[in-house]
């Protein structure tokens, strides 16, 4: 009498499992699948026990089962995701603050640097505000860089620029004259001249 198996075996994943991390990458170490059959089993898998992942990544971990005839392995799979914990870091270039120059209609050119950020993953910074190198009038601006690294952790900083006014007005004079009196005048004389000017580089329209 010749008893065949003719059953795949059945295969058990764990549950799958989510860490966190505030570094670039974590251990982590799960139990292997279980299997049961009418004969003897074995799991194997490609992945180790123990492993190191990748902070901000979900990896899937394949359990097979088998009892030695191939054409009967069953599989089964659970996951590993490890999320970021950590908010980026961000440090805001220097203020340069600027003053326009008379002749320029109250306008100045701003300049700064660019922010610098650290993370235990990938990040992107981004600006809202005025470009270095813009023309603005004088004021307070704002330009707020933010951090992020795309799993909703975020900082932000804000470079401040003040474009002040620290420029007293021009005034220009007509130049000085001398008059004579005729014989005819009685010693009184009518003079005339041309006004004064004035600029400031404020831009504003000045009357002396």
């Amino acid at each position: 009498i010749t008893v065949n198996d003719t059953g795949a075996p059945n295969i058990t994943c764990p549950a799958d499992i989510s860490v966190s991390s505030t570094a670039a990458s974590r251990s982590v170490t799960h139990a292997a699948a279980t299997c049961d059959d009418n004969v003897d089993c074995s799991v194997s898998s490609a992945t180790a026990l123990t492993a190191t992942y990748t902070t901000g990544t979900t990896t899937t971990v394949t359990y097979t089962a088998t009892d030695g005839t191939a054409s009967r392995d069953v599989t089964c799979s659970f996951t590993i995701t490890v999320t970021d914990t950590a908010s980026p870091e961000i440090t805001c270039p220097t203020a340069e603050n600027a003053s326009p120059a008379i002749g320029d209609n109250g306008l100045a050119t701003i300049g700064y640097g660019s922010a610098s950020g650290s993370d235990n993953v990938a990040f992107t910074i981004s600006k809202t505000g005025a470009d270095s190198g813009d023309q603005v009038g004088i004021g307070t601006y704002n330009i707020v860089f933010t951090a992020s690294d795309g799993v909703n952790t975020n900082a932000s900083c804000t470079l401040q620029i003040v474009v002040g006014d620290n420029q007293g007005p021009s005034l220009t004079c007509p130049s000085d004259k001398v008059i004579d009196t005729d014989a005819d005048s009685n010693a009184v004389a009518s003079p005339t001249w041309s006004a004064a000017t004035a600029s400031d580089n404020s831009g504003e329209s000045l009357t002396p």
